[in-house]
C-alpha cells in the first residue's frame, strides 16, 4: 500500500489491463515490456477483439523471425490490421525486444484513438515545430516519434519534463502510471462497455 503506484495498479487491475504473474502475485513493475507484451496490454486496454490467426493461412505474417506457434500472433496480426504495430525494414517485428519508450507512445496513441471500448480527448499535432524535449530534435530520423513526444510533453506523461529518452526501454509500472494518467487527466476514457452496462 505505501508504493506510489498503487491508485495506478488498482486501476489497472481492476480494468483488467494487467493481469499479473499467476501463483507469483506480482507485477513486475519494474521489469521493460517486450513489443509482444505492448500488443497484450494494447488489446486489454483499449477493448480490441483479437484478430483470427491460422498458421496454416497467416504464416509468420510476411516477419522472418516470427514463430507461428508462439501466443503472440494473433495479438501481433490485430494490430499490424490497424497500423499501430509495425516491423522493421529487415522484414523483422522483433517480439522479444523491449520496446522503446519512442515506439510505446506511438501505439499507445494509434491503439487508443481506434481502440473500441475507449473514448479518447486529444489531438495529435501532424507537424511538430519545436522539440518537446531536450533529446528529441528536429531531425528525419525523429520526424516519426516527434508527434507522441509532443502529446507526453503537452500533458506531463513522462517522469521527466526535460528528457524523453527516446531510444529507451519503458517500465511496465510506466505503462501503468501512464494509463492511469491519461484516464484521471480526462485523456482516455477506459471500458466503455462497462459504463453503459451501468447506466
Amino acid at each position: 500500500e505505501s508504493n506510489e503506484l498503487c491508485p495506478a495498479i488498482k486501476f489497472v487491475v481492476s480494468q483488467g489491463i494487467f493481469l499479473g504473474d499467476s501463483g507469483r502475485n506480482t507485477l513486475r513493475i519494474g521489469e521493460n515490456l517486450s513489443r509482444a507484451e505492448t500488443a497484450a496490454v494494447l488489446k486489454r486496454a483499449f477493448g480490441y477483439t483479437l484478430a483470427n490467426y491460422n498458421s496454416g493461412n497467416d504464416g509468420n505474417l510476411g516477419f522472418r523471425d516470427l514463430v507461428t506457434s508462439e501466443w503472440y500472433m494473433p495479438y501481433i496480426k490485430t494490430f499490424l490490421s490497424k497500423d499501430v504495430l509495425r516491423g522493421y525494414p529487415d522484414k523483422t517485428m522483433k517480439p522479444n525486444r523491449i520496446i522503446s519508450r519512442s515506439e510505446l507512445y506511438r501505439v499507445f496513441v494509434l491503439g487508443a484513438q481506434n481502440g473500441p471500448q475507449v473514448a479518447t480527448d486529444f489531438t495529435i499535432k501532424s507537424i511538430v515545430l519545436n522539440q518537446p524535449f531536450v533529446d528529441t530534435p528536429l531531425f528525419n530520423k525523429s520526424k516519426w516519434y516527434l508527434p507522441y513526444a509532443d502529446f507526453a510533453k503537452a500533458n506531463s506523461l513522462t517522469p521527466s519534463y526535460t528528457y524523453f529518452h527516446p531510444a529507451e526501454g519503458i517500465s511496465r509500472g510506466e505503462v501503468i502510471r501512464l494509463i492511469y494518467d491519461s484516464h484521471i487527466k480526462g485523456l482516455v476514457e477506459y471500458n466503455l462497455s462497462a459504463v453503459a452496462k451501468s447506466v
